[in-house]
């Protein structure tokens, strides 16, 4: 079952990173190794902020750690947003003697922060979108930095800027959890397209970019495309986000294919309930089983709530760091009437909007993530598999997302014998994703299951 990894493009640790406020207390703050990894988290002994799973750990991060230890002393116990940290550690490097990173390809190994662009310019007409953020990490480095680094507006947003534009929020596909935000200098040469010919992954902090099209080794890294964000997303919602964070408008063959884009936002047929793509006038779709066409315009209504609905919903998330004084219930206050509402659109959705409408898995998968969160497995496994059928129709094979989708669906369905051959199913093909993107202990675990599956199925068998 074993299966040869795809080809690494290229790897890096950061040139800087920090950990997420609201996972501070769970991972070691170097390495990201969680608590349940390890045999104990040992706390700075002066900020009692910073913890590491070692010595060794705690080692490496001192360089880096050493003037946020003092800032965070002085802070007594208020702990500024990632954002924030991120860019005092950038400040904190300035005087540094650059040296090359040798670990690098030839091509990457001169990349210094100043090579980074900032969009500048655009950030400062973006009244609506990253100058208030920018405005509100300014007043909080103010009070984290004090009086002993006095610097200009102008070297705060390009800071700022670059880091806007170039780091990456560190995803762990472990426990689909993101855990911090790190810069990469090399992988930051790296364009975007919504149909990427490399995949990002993480071993913890360390960057691993992998190919997922054949030949692809073979280009140099500057012309190699991966993906910014989750491209799980409909076009619109896609041309949008690299408008507004990125300030360019995609181009990209998968923006391009309007069938594709129809699909995504496909409705029930209300002749036959089957898939009806959405047609260019956004009013009508077409089904794919019957050929009827069915009004959309209540289901394209739905669909732009719902996305209103996720807007709030990150908006939300980032609640703790504005620098506002706020009670420290107001976030899931918020939070609480989101969730609610997404109850509300998903009744709706599953009326209206086809299986694999990407506007009704996401709300699954949002559905899914609460009633984890509140130990109801019983609902979300139901939410799972609703969520995977999108995932599975439009994702790549690859996608950390469908990947560990499927690998918890395999998990489950292998326990039933009712649903114990589509847990077979799902778990092979978890397993071959994960061995080729050499994540040997999650491949493991799925062949540890698929052991136990088919000990299960062939018992069951002999009973009959």
């Amino acid at each position: 079952m074993e299966s040869t990894s795809l080809p690494i493009l290229l790897q890096e640790w950061p040139y800087v990173h920090v950990i997420n406020e609201d996972q501070a207390q769970l991972f070691c703050h170097y390495c990201f190794k969680g608590a349940d990894e390890v045999a104990k988290l040992y706390r700075c002994s002066r900020c009692k902020f910073a913890q590491y799973c070692g010595k060794k750990c705690q080692t490496m991060a001192h360089k880096d750690h050493l003037n946020e230890c003092k800032r965070l002393l002085e802070l007594k116990g208020v702990i500024p947003s990632s954002k924030a940290r991120l860019m005092a550690r950038i400040i904190f490097k300035a005087n540094e003697v650059y040296k090359p990173d040798e670990r690098l390809p030839a091509e990457l190994q001169k990349r210094q922060f100043q090579d980074l662009m900032n969009h500048g310019k655009e950030i400062l007409e973006d009244e609506n979108g990253k100058i208030k953020e920018f405005r509100h990490v300014c007043v909080e480095l103010n009070r984290y930095l004090g009086s002993e680094y006095c610097l200009t507006e102008n070297v705060l947003l390009d800071i700022y800027g670059k880091l806007a534009i170039n780091a990456f929020g560190i995803h762990l596909s472990s426990n689909n959890l993101d855990v911090g935000e790190g810069l990469y200098l090399g992988t930051s040469i790296l364009d975007h397209s919504c149909d990427p010919d490399a995949y990002v992954y993480f071993d913890g902090p360390n960057i691993i970019i992998r190919a997922v099209k054949s030949g692809v080794e073979n280009k140099p890294l500057k012309e190699v495309k991966i993906s910014y964000f989750d491209t799980f997303k409909s076009t619109q919602e896609r041309r949008a986000l690299t408008t507004e964070a990125y300030y360019f408008s995609c181009d990209c063959s998968f923006c391009n294919d309007e069938k594709l884009n129809s699909e995504m936002r496909s409705v029930l047929c209300s002749h036959c309930s089957g898939v009806a793509d959405l047609n260019a006038n956004d009013s009508t779709a077409t089904c794919q089983q019957c050929q009827k066409v069915t009004d959309a315009t209540s289901a394209v209504a739905l669909m732009k709530e719902i996305e209103h609905v996720f807007k709030l919903q990150e908006m939300s998330n980032r609640l703790s760091w504005t620098g506002k004084p706020m009670s420290p219930d107001a976030p899931n206050q918020v939070l609480t009437k989101l969730n609610a509402k997404i109850f509300e659109l998903d009744l709706k959705a599953r009326s209206q909007l086809s299986p694999i409408n990407v506007y009704a898995c996401r709300l699954a998968a949002s559905l899914q993530d609460m009633t984890d969160a509140a130990g109801r497995m019983d609902l979300s496994i139901g939410y799972c598999e609703r969520s995977l059928k999108g995932l599975m129709h439009f994702g790549h094979p690859l996608n950390p997302r469908r990947l560990l989708q499927m690998k918890n669906l395999g998990m489950v369905f292998s326990e039933r014998l009712d649903r114990i051959e589509d847990g077979i199913r799902l778990l092979r093909e978890a397993e071959r994703g994960y061995s080729l993107i050499d994540d040997q202990r999650r491949a493991k675990q799925c062949r540890t299951l698929l052991a136990s599956a088919l000990t299960l199925l062939i018992k069951s068998d002999g009973k009959k």
